[in-house]
């Protein structure tokens, strides 16, 4: 009788993990062709907008985007950027620490810990930008600029922690 039970368990967990994962995985391949080239020319369109500095219009495109497809990491990891160069620094924390709970792809991982940084520099945290900037390097030895900013926060924390506040701004492309 408790081998029964105990099957029956095997069972249950093993079908609500099986569930889980189906549902997961499902929002990709539950899209028709149009609505997957919807979502690519949205994104590629919010993309476009980041590069020309017009970061409300890409916010636009990235939530109806999350809208349709909430799992998507690029979507979240895109909005975040652009709250990133509004300057609304809690908003692109909450976007990265998402795009983060869902899977960074590799090559975005530099990019991801680099825009992290700017944003723990733009909430005054500088420990947390230290750490973030070295993740990055330990991925990615040469990433632009992130040594020289990672040698400017060392040198304002060891004089007086997070107290210095660093203020970055973006070169217009």
């Amino acid at each position: 009788m408790k081998s029964g039970k105990c099957l029956v368990w095997i069972i249950l967990v093993t079908s609500i993990l099986f569930c889980n994962q189906l549902s997961a995985s499902a929002q990709t391949w539950m899209f028709t062709p149009e609505e997957k080239a919807t979502i690519y020319f949205q994104l590629a369109g919010a993309k476009r907008f980041i590069r020309e500095g017009k970061y409300n219009e890409a916010e636009s495109l990235y939530k109806e985007v999350l809208k349709v497809e909430p799992t998507n990491t690029i979507a979240q990891f895109g909005l975040g950027k652009a709250y990133l160069f509004e300057k609304k620094y809690n908003e692109a924390k909450i976007c990265y620490k998402i795009a983060g709970s869902l899977g960074i792809p590799d090559g975005f991982l530099p990019a991801y810990y680099f825009n992290l940084s700017l944003i723990y520099i733009g909430l005054g945290n500088n420990k947390e930008a230290i750490e973030d900037l070295r993740k990055c390097l330990s991925i990615k030895p040469y990433y632009k600029g992130a040594k020289e900013l990672l040698g400017m926060i060392e040198e304002a924390y060891k004089k007086d922690g997070n107290n210095t506040m660093i203020t970055i701004e973006r070169a217009r492309p």
